[in-house]
């Protein structure tokens, strides 16, 4: 005579009065509680055979979609994209800036338009290159260089196009009483972060020379030695 026994089991789901699921619990914490330690999900519509951004080597990251629904799909985020550009060569010309017996004298020394397609964050830095003399001559290249033991001040920075608002404003004071007229090349380095609309600007870099009256002040500024980098944030 053969004995059968069928085993059965049993998956203990318990139902609340206030509408909450417990699987193996019957004191529910939530409208969905799995109790137990090594407790798992598993959804089948999510897996490698079903949802091909599962690749069943790596793990998937999941999302929550504003339904509430589970998804594999992330959702479409416009990615940032950053383009740097080596402006440099808009300095690469000199420029003689003067200041004859004023106290101060503003020049216009270059220019840069740039062109945005989209709404843009902007990083520019620079790096402008001088020489100074009492006086210098551009067509034989010489100049006087400064002993008379006065200060002069240079101060560099850009605008926006006709805009008021100066950006990377850099300022060095230069004093010297040695006949040798302390020769060497000297460099005001700015940076300015500035969020701008779509369209076509021109970046105006300026000059300040400041000192005494009674004293003259030429810069040569500009050359190879200048550099102009700006990012693009959008």
């Amino acid at each position: 005579m053969k004995n059968y026994y069928s085993a059965i089991f049993f998956i203990f789901v318990s139902t609340s009065i206030f509408g909450q699921v417990g699987i193996g619990t019957t004191n529910p914490d939530a409208t969905l509680h799995i109790a137990g330690e090594q407790s798992t999900v598993r959804i089948e519509a999510l897996n490698e055979v079903n949802n091909p951004l599962n690749d069943g080597i790596k793990l998937a990251p999941t999302y929550v979609q504003k339904n509430g629904e589970i998804t594999l799909k992330p959702s479409e985020v416009i990615s940032e994209s950053i383009h740097i550009i080596d402006a440099s060569s808009a300095f690469s010309v000199p420029v003689v800036a003067e200041n004859n017996n004023s106290s101060s004298t503003i020049t216009n020394v270059y220019n840069y338009q740039i062109t945005l397609p989209s709404e843009s964050f902007i990083e520019v830095k620079y790096s402008l290159s001088y020489n100074i003399f009492e006086t210098y001559d551009p067509v034989s290249e010489t100049g006087v260089r400064i002993f008379d033991g006065q200060s002069r001040q240079i101060k560099t920075y850009f605008t926006i196009d006709s805009g008021v608002d100066k950006f990377g404003q850099i300022s060095q004071n230069y004093y010297n009483i040695s006949t040798g007229g302390g020769p060497g090349t000297f460099y005001n380095n700015g940076f300015a972060y500035i969020s701008l609309a779509p369209g076509t600007y021109t970046l105006n870099f300026y000059v300040d020379l400041a000192g005494h009256v009674d004293n003259t002040t030429a810069v040569l500024l500009g050359g190879s030695e200048s550099l102009l980098r700006i990012r693009f944030y959008n």
